[in-house]
């Protein structure tokens, strides 16, 4: 099921619509993220990510610009801690090389 909203059109960085979309499992949001193409982007989850099986609910809103875009994103993010979101997630520290826990670094599995 999605729902679809739209917020954002006040505040304005161009006019290309983006969308900020989560991912969610009940009531825990699962990952958070930005997109000019959604269609393209959840089939790029669907198809990469080893927890899109928890998904059950999806969320979009349309926000005008990458700008605004990005700033809810950010928002988004803070507000719900998703599990799988690195990137300004108050709960994971991100590395300096991008995306991965610091403390996860040099881990390896198996």
């Amino acid at each position: 099921m999605t729902v679809t909203r739209r917020r954002g059109h006040w505040f304005r960085y161009d006019n290309e619509p983006n969308w900020v979309y989560s991912f969610w499992r009940g009531d825990e949001c699962l990952y958070v993220g930005i997109t000019n193409n959604l269609n393209k982007r959840i089939a790029a989850h669907r198809t990469s990510q080893p927890w899109w099986h928890l998904v059950d609910r999806i969320i979009s809103d349309e926000v005008l610009g990458r700008g605004a875009a990005m700033l809810f994103e950010e928002h988004d993010i803070v507000k719900h801690r998703p599990r799988f979101n690195v990137q300004y997630n108050p709960d994971r520290k991100a590395s300096p090389s991008g995306g991965v826990p610091v403390e996860n670094r040099g881990v390896r599995s198996g």
